[in-house]
């Protein structure tokens, strides 16, 4: 039994990781993306690794415990890649 002191750990921690370094991807380009003004290419190209790296983490959010699995016992869920 868990004691109310103990913090969270969430159930995929691998996930977890990934999600919050994503999450940092995503905040630089915010900010860069805020400096970078009226440089269109370079905002264009920000915003695209921003929402490549928004997709993964939400993709991780769902998937994160497949992907868990599979590092445990090397062998993927078939609705993993779907």
């Amino acid at each position: 039994m868990k004691s109310n002191d103990t913090p969270h750990q969430p159930a995929c921690l691998f996930a977890h990781d990934l999600i919050n370094k994503l999450a940092v991807i995503v905040g630089f380009c915010d900010l860069l993306s805020d400096k970078l003004g009226q440089d269109a290419k370079s905002v264009k190209q920000l915003n695209m690794i921003r929402d490549i790296a928004a997709s993964t983490a939400k993709d991780l959010g769902t998937r994160g415990c497949s992907l868990t699995q599979t590092a445990r016992t090397g062998e993927a869920p078939k609705n993993l890649f779907v």
